[in-house]
């Protein structure tokens, strides 16, 4: 059992390689400003954890989860502003990006397996290319809903009253936060992130649960066609 858990726990060189690549991109977002209008691009690594997740897996969006939390907090640090006291606190800047990795690798997980089911109760896969697409823009979104509702909620439950830097933390801060960013961020994790995600699960040949599914569902047409052949010629040889 102990071998199998560590084997589970090993990062192949794809796997290294791709992280490399995504921490890359979450780093220059966090670290080096980007704005444009009164959009903050701050929001742009999230997809980075999204795609870690939906092509390489769980483990891959928990390391960039925890890469771009502790970005988050260090980016406090490097460039601060009047709420960077705010995200000093690890459950504010890193637990809610962990987070992120755990609910988006499952979301979309999930979806693919109930996909998939729906598939063998019909007797027909669905569209696999149709399949990625949904599973990866619903994962996405909660993904979004995820960091942003553990953000607030933990900023909520540590500084709910009090006053930071002349700014009151109270519903208006928050519907203010909420204002800003979080619209333009679901509407770019969920149209973005899917077709990112598509072209990069072809371009990496990686198989598909509906593959499977659809050669055993092969094999046991082959398998009764030959069975009813057989019968039938017992049959006639009566």
């Amino acid at each position: 059992m102990e071998e199998k858990k560590t084997k589970k726990l090993k990062f192949s060189t794809r796997d290294i390689a791709v992280c490399a690549v995504l921490l890359t991109f979450i780093l220059t977002f966090i670290l080096v400003p980007m704005q444009i209008g009164v959009v903050d691009m701050a929001f742009i690594p999230l997809l980075a954890i999204f795609i870690g997740c939906q092509v390489e897996g769980g483990k891959i969006g928990i390391v960039l989860g925890t890469a771009f939390g502790l970005a988050s907090l260090l980016a406090t640090v490097v460039r601060p502003n009047i709420l960077s006291i705010l995200f000093y606190n690890p459950m504010v800047s890193v637990f809610p990006r962990i987070m992120i990795g755990i609910t988006t690798y499952f979301s979309y997980a999930g979806l693919r397996k109930l996909f998939v089911l729906i598939g063998k109760r019909k007797g027909k896969m669905l569209d696999k290319r149709m399949s990625i697409l949904v599973s990866s823009s619903v994962s996405a979104v909660i993904g979004t809903l995820t960091n942003t509702g553990l953000v607030l909620g933990m900023l909520a439950a540590f500084n709910f009253g009090k006053q930071i830097s002349g700014i009151a933390i109270d519903g208006a801060f928050f519907a203010m936060l909420i204002s800003i960013n979080f619209v333009i961020e679901i509407c770019v994790a969920a149209i973005v992130t899917p077709w990112i995600v598509l072209a990069l699960r072809k371009s990496m040949h990686m198989s598909e649960p509906e593959d499977e599914i659809a050669r055993l569902m092969k094999q046991e047409l082959a398998t009764s066609s030959v069975e009813e052949e057989s019968a039938a010629k017992t049959q006639e040889t009566a």
